[in-house]
Parts: structure tokens; C-alpha cells; sequence
């Protein structure tokens, strides 16, 4: 699979609505949405008009060549209205610009990647950075987040909200209450439901009795996950989710040796950069003294031998390694549990989405 970087945006009709019709053509056309920017409503460029733009930017991955792709794009503008006129910065309905194509660069009388002008542009680079500030630019050679410390470009550019989750993780410690929570929010939101059932991997059981398969047991766990979300990312509905991806590289960095960890993040980057990434994800946040209460009242059997030791080490690990940038990261404090608990954290979340999200 391939990963390009798409610009996406629009100044007439309904907006909001045009970006989210893009992105559902280009999932069903071009290849899986992996991640998205905020959207960022901005300045007409090139041309004075009284409709403002919203933008954004896509990575994409793709099995189209870049010349395949374009095809794609332009076909999918016509589809949403886009009527091209003879003025280069006329209003639209909707804009997709390749910006990147993995790290080539193409010059040619219909395409060119990188954009030539991108750098130029805040509009681009502003929700580029937001996902991908440390990417590097193959022409210019500098990272995105320093083309946009020094872009001349003085227009303004104002952050307006993310589109309604397609893929939202519920993450947290052992104990911390995520499976119970999900089923409530997918029953509220009308979201798909995927749950990690843990409990039926015999790996689990080996661990717990023979640390030295830590090794075995992580990169089971990596590839069981891994298949979960390309599942979950070849289907259009919206997912809830009671794990994420980046649960195997924190629970990797407690479990594992150092020469052994480095080895694992490498083949977990490389893995995670194939799959969807979640538009929320939420982390429940509780004293360690309450997850060892609350481990002890579900009684699982190859839960009894957890204690404050290790899942403090996990505490730990969940505030050093981060996600990527451009996931939106809300945490929750729980001080208590109680039979309102999970109804009140609903509220909370829905609130949030109504806050951060357009839903």
C-alpha cells in the first residue's frame, strides 16, 4: 500500500457536508482513509471572494498510481459540482490536491508532486502538520512543521472542529472500566462495537506463568490486533473500539527488554502506519488502589496475580508513549465507581463530541 497526503476543500454549498461526501468517495474509489485533519476554515487564496473556505487533509492509503489517483480526484470534484472555468483560483465546491505520493517527485505536463505550491500555502499546511508535522519534504528536505514555522503566506487560518468520529478508542489500565463503557456509547451513538476478547487467548495464560514468553505473547498480540482494525477499516460503518493499536506498544514497553522493545516499536510502526487511526481516542484515567479493587471484583483467574507494581509500570507507559499526532486525545479522571459511573462518563464523552466534533 501506498500513502499519499490529500488536500481537501470548498467554499460553496453546504461545506461541511461537501468534505464528508469526499471522503466517502474517495474510501469507496481511491483506497482507505487512514487518518484526517481538523477542519480549518481560511481566506480565499489568489483571489478576492466572499465565501471562505473549509480545508483539510487526508492520508491516504492507496493501491492507485499517482496518475490513477489524480484521475480519481478530479472525477470525484466533477461528481460534487466542481464546474472548472478558465481562472485558476475561482470559487469551487470542492478542491483535491495530491500533495504528497509516498516520497516521489513527479514533474510532468499533468502532474506534479510534490505540490509545487504547498509550501506557499497555510491553508495546506496547517492541517498537514496537524497529522504529519515530522514528515519530510522530498524536494525541499524540511519537515512540514518547519515549511510552516517559515511559510510567507499571511492569510489567517482558524481551526473549526473535526469531522464526527469514524473510529473512536475507548483506552485505559487494567480495570480501568472500558468494555463496559463502550457498550454503553455504542448503544448511544449507534456505533459498531468491536471488543478485544483477551480472555480466550491461551498466550495470555503462558505469560502470566512464564514471563520469558513475554516475546510470544506481545507479537500475538500485535498481529491479532492488527487484523481486528483492517477489519474494522474495510467496512463503512462508525467502529467503537475497547483497545487501540498503540495498546501493544504500551503494554510492549513494561513487558519486554529494551533490545527486545526496540525491535517490537519498529515492527509496530511499521504495521500501524497501514492502518486506520482512531478520530478520538478517550483514556480513563484511575488510582492505581481502585483498578486493583476493581480487577479483584470481576475475579478473573489470570487477573489475580496483577498488582500495584506492574500497573503502576502500565500508568506509566500509557503518559510516555504517545499516539500520533492529529488524534485528539481526551482524558478522563475517575475517582470512583459507583452504578452511575458508566451513564455519567456517556455524557461526558457525548458532550465532548457535540464540543470538538460536527456531529
Amino acid at each position: 500500500m501506498n500513502i499519499a497526503f490529500l488536500g481537501l476543500g470548498g467554499n460553496l454549498g453546504n461545506r461541511m457536508v461537501g468534505l464528508e461526501r469526499a471522503i466517502r468517495a474517495l474510501e469507496k474509489e481511491a483506497g482507505i482513509v487512514l487518518q484526517r485533519s481538523g477542519v480549518f476554515e481560511t481566506a480565499p487564496w489568489g483571489k478576492d471572494s466572499t465565501h471562505q473556505y473549509l480545508n483539510m487533509v487526508l492520508r491516504l492509503g492507496t493501491s492507485l498510481t499517482p496518475t490513477d489517483l489524480l484521475s480519481v480526484c478530479q472525477k470525484i470534484e466533477k461528481k460534487l459540482g466542481r464546474r472548472r472555468g478558465s481562472e485558476q483560483y475561482e470559487d469551487r465546491t470542492m478542491d483535491i490536491d495530491i500533495l504528497y505520493y509516498d516520497d516521489l517527485c513527479i514533474d510532468s505536463k499533468s502532474l506534479q508532486i510534490p505540490h509545487p505550491r504547498l509550501h506557499l500555502r497555510k491553508f495546506v499546511l496547517g492541517p498537514l502538520a496537524q497529522i504529519a508535522p515530522d514528515f519530510k519534504d522530498p524536494i525541499r528536505h524540511k519537515k512540514i512543521k518547519g515549511l510552516l514555522k517559515h511559510c510567507p503566506d499571511t492569510s489567517s487560518i482558524t481551526f473549526v472542529s473535526f469531522l464526527k468520529p469514524k473510529l473512536i478508542c475507548v483506552e485505559g489500565n487494567i480495570g480501568s472500566g472500558k468494555t463496559t463503557l463502550c457498550r454503553q456509547l455504542a448503544k448511544d451513538l449507534r456505533y459498531h462495537f468491536v471488543e478485544e476478547a483477551f480472555e480466550k487467548d491461551n498466550l495470555v495464560r503462558h505469560f502470566y506463568q512464564q514471563p520469558d514468553m513475554a516475546m510470544s505473547v506481545e507479537f500475538n498480540f500485535l498481529l491479532q490486533r492488527y487484523f481486528q482494525f483492517e477489519k474494522i477499516q474495510s467496512q463503512p460503518k462508525a467502529s467503537l473500539c475497547d483497545f487501540s493499536f498503540y495498546r501493544s506498544l504500551w503494554f510492549a514497553a513494561v513487558n519486554l527488554k529494551k533490545t527486545e522493545f526496540k525491535a517490537f516499536a519498529s515492527q509496530f510502526r511499521k504495521l500501524n502506519d497501514q492502518l486506520i487511526q482512531p478520530d478520538l481516542v478517550i483514556m480513563l484515567n484511575s488510582e492505581i488502589g481502585q483498578l486493583s479493587k476493581n480487577i479483584g471484583k470481576r475475579g478473573r483467574k489470570i487477573e489475580k496475580d496483577i498488582g500495584a507494581d506492574y500497573l503502576s509500570k502500565l500508568q506509566k507507559s500509557y503518559r510516555e508513549n504517545l499516539l500520533l499526532p492529529g488524534i485528539p486525545l481526551v482524558t478522563i479522571d475517575i475517582t470512583s465507581y459507583t452504578s452511575m459511573t458508566t451513564s455519567r462518563l456517556t455524557r461526558h464523552v457525548q458532550n465532548v463530541l457535540k464540543e470538538n466534533f460536527a456531529t
